[in-house]
């Protein structure tokens, strides 16, 4: 069973941070000590490359509204000379705590600062859903619905995702025993299917 309380609690000790990059000099690899698991290229118009954790990972390009989701104890930015262009990163240390709507203007990466507005949660849904050989609905379709955590709890079977109920074991999406599927912003319905004769129970936290 999903402990609500636990987290509720988790929720309130998310970190996050806003960088304002000036890049009219250029950056080589540019060294963030943020840990975290989540960098949003916010505001800015140039590509910029990020390396996660050491410099011997291959480069990630980041386009403007670009996400990265990994764990990373430190990351690295690195950008060709861009006159007069300061662009906007925010980095958390969850997926689910995104920033929303805030102006930011800063003259250097030096400059970390807290910010005032993250995207509430507003009503956290738990539920658990028995996945059969036959297409279940696992959530239906909701506008307002921001983000969605299913988790197989079977230590054994699959649980094969789709959006609708023609979703079968060879053209779901897998996931694993145990795995856990996070998705932001999608509001369709979410079916589930096991292989014939197997069943498993997805537990299920939606928000909004």
């Amino acid at each position: 069973m999903i402990d609500l309380q636990n987290l509720l609690k988790g929720i309130a000790s998310y970190r996050y941070r806003t960088l304002n990059i000036d890049l009219t000099n250029g950056l080589a690899a540019k060294e963030i000590s943020f840990p975290g698991a989540y960098i949003v290229y916010y505001n800015g118009i140039p590509d910029i490359q990020i390396q996660l954790n050491d410099l011997s990972q291959d480069f990630i390009t980041l386009h403007q509204k670009g996400e990265i989701i990994a764990p990373f104890n430190k990351f690295y930015i690195t950008s060709a000379p861009q006159a007069g262009q300061i662009i906007t990163l925010f980095t958390s240390s969850d997926p689910d705590v995104k920033l929303t709507g805030q102006e930011v203007v800063v003259s250097s990466v030096a400059e970390i600062q807290n910010i005032d507005s993250v995207e509430k949660v507003t009503v956290l849904t738990p539920a658990i859903v028995n996945v059969t050989a036959a297409a279940t609905l696992i959530n239906a379709s909701n506008a307002g619905r921001k983000n969605i955590i299913i988790k197989n709890t079977d230590a054994a079977n699959t649980i094969y995702i789709g959006n609708n109920n023609l979703v079968t074991s060879g053209t779901g999406f897998p996931l694993g025993p145990l795995d856990v599927l996070s998705m932001n912003h999608y509001t369709g319905n979410i079916y589930g299917i096991c292989a014939a004769g197997l069943a498993a129970n997805a537990a299920v936290l939606s928000e909004g």
